[in-house]
């Protein structure tokens, strides 16, 4: 339990610095059929995008970088997705199921099967560089520091505790959906 604990600050500061939805249109996140990840991944983009309102709400001179942001998480996310599906279908046994859910959303992904995936599909060559467009872009705003430091501010604001709590107990109820489909991956195979 310790360790779920630890895994879900970690992801929470991870998720600090990837504020929330841009206004109008967000990328596509294809549900998998694999409750733990839709589960995992619907949880990032509704704490990303509660965030994104926050950020607005008490610092909206940071909307440009926060907007920006946001839109790269989001864009990793859908990449991430994608390297779920293709492990799901061509190498299931290398997702870990039994480790937890920092095992789970840590995916085992090589050179070899992105240069497979990306022979099998240009959308997810494409996927591959506007991540890496918005990443650079990201990291070269004159804001994006200040930004950080501001929400790692928020982390440890006392106002914001509720929410935080929330968004810890709501991880956990990942965990739970996680070892539930473990658990029957284990009942399948016997």
């Amino acid at each position: 339990m310790r360790l779920v604990r630890r895994f879900c600050l970690m992801m929470l500061a991870a998720l600090l610095v990837f504020p929330a939805p841009l206004p109008a249109k967000e990328a596509h996140i294809p549900k998998t059929g694999d409750p733990a990840w839709d589960a995992f991944i619907d949880l990032q983009k509704k704490w990303t995008r509660q965030l994104h309102e926050l950020v607005l709400e008490k610092k909206p001179e940071f909307k440009e970088i926060a907007d920006l942001s946001y839109r790269w998480r989001l864009e990793d996310m859908r990449l991430e997705t994608m390297k779920f599906n293709y492990l799901r279908k061509h190498q299931p046994e290398t997702i870990q199921r039994d480790k937890g859910l920092p095992g789970f959303v840590k995916l085992s992904w090589f050179p070899d099967q992105a240069e497979k995936l990306r022979k099998a599909s240009t959308e997810f060559e494409q996927q591959e560089k506007t991540v890496s467009v918005l990443k650079h872009q990201v990291e070269s705003h004159p804001q994006w520091q200040a930004l950080q430091d501001y929400l790692k501010a928020l982390q440890k604001s006392p106002d914001q505790k509720q929410r935080f709590d929330r968004f810890l107990a709501d991880m956990k109820q990942v965990q739970k959906i996680l070892a539930q489909t473990a658990a029957e991956e284990m009942r399948r195979k016997q």
